[in-house]
């Protein structure tokens, strides 16, 4: 946890170029990279914060509607 903690905003803006790249690999990756960030998050008890990130996300990216669906399968929106 401890590495992915140092890389974490790299990590955010990875997922955020992931999903521009707008295609299904690319938000299949994206969704594992934010379990990973949401499992960073409740380890050091920041999940308001992860939420409130990936609202922010699912918000900029609602017309992604490929997108905002594996957001919600996979429980992160």
């Amino acid at each position: 946890m401890d590495a992915l903690a140092q890389r974490a905003e790299d990590s955010w803006r990875w997922v955020q170029q992931l999903i521009e790249q707008k295609n299904t690999r690319a938000y299949d990756e994206a969704g594992t990279n934010l379990k990973k960030l949401q499992q960073l998050a409740r380890y050091q008890g920041k999940t308001a914060e992860f939420q409130a990130r990936v609202e922010t996300l699912a918000t900029q990216y609602t017309h992604f509607k490929a997108f905002t669906e594996r957001l919600k399968k996979a429980n992160l929106y």
